[in-house]
């Protein structure tokens, strides 16, 4: 994801949801007991600004391997599959849960939580209620002047922050925020970032596409789904 939600295109520190951190890609993975090739992933969790302990940290689907972050806010994830698409989940009681979509290179990924009461708050200011049943995809990257699309289409949005709301009035992303998808119906999507002229992207946060600037994600209800695109 290269950047934080209401942060900097530097990575700097966020408000609320979204990497914490550029997700590091050295490589070095084990086998399990089965013989199937894993891996650790560690990072950072923080809300409201501050470092987050006893999130629930897990691998999904079926919430497999799990752990809990330390009082810094930190964790380390063992038992990550390195084959096939995987993702991680972050859980806390005042936050709304957290998929990240990854592939099998990264092995460092750093959030900033969403609370509820600003998910409340968001929701009210878009004037667009969040529905049983339904969940929400963010979008960060770093490039300003950028439209979003999502396929299947249907959910509401893109809503793209205007200072730390969301505003129906702006239409395209502004450098260094989060964009939303709100009342998404569970399924998987095809998530893609117009750049601008001469500009591509690279997924940081998503599952591979063949189409191009194009992140594949998950949508679970009540969980907030994370992309990430590193736009240049």
């Amino acid at each position: 994801m290269a950047c934080a939600v209401l942060a900097s295109a530097a990575c700097g520190t966020p408000v609320d949801g979204g990497l914490d951190m550029a997700p590091s890609t050295d490589f070095g993975g084990t086998l399990d007991e089965n013989g199937s090739p894993t891996r650790e992933l560690s990072g950072k969790v923080t809300g409201k600004g501050l470092p987050l302990a006893d999130v629930k940290v897990c691998v999904s689907p079926a919430m497999g391997a799990c752990t809990m972050t330390t009082s810094d806010g930190k964790y380390t994830l063992a038992g990550v599959p390195i084959v096939g698409n995987t993702a991680v989940v972050f859980v806390h009681a005042g936050y709304r849960s957290d998929l990240v979509p990854i592939t099998q290179n990264v092995i460092s990924v750093g959030i900033a939580m969403f609370p509820d009461d600003l998910f409340d708050a968001w929701g009210t200011t878009i004037s667009t209620a969040t529905l049983a049943g339904n969940g929400t995809i963010a979008i960060n990257a770093a490039v300003s002047g950028a439209t979003l699309t999502i396929d299947p289409s249907g959910a509401a949005g893109p809503f793209y922050l205007s200072s730390t709301n969301p505003d129906a009035t702006v239409t395209e992303k502004l450098s260094g925020s989060v964009s939303l998808f709100v009342n998404v119906t569970p399924g998987t999507y095809a998530v893609t970032i117009e750049p601008g002229a001469g500009k591509t992207c690279a997924i940081s946060w998503g599952w591979p596409s063949s189409l191009p600037n194009t992140a594949l994600v998950t949508v679970t209800a009540g969980v907030v789904s994370s992309v990430s695109l590193s736009c240049q």
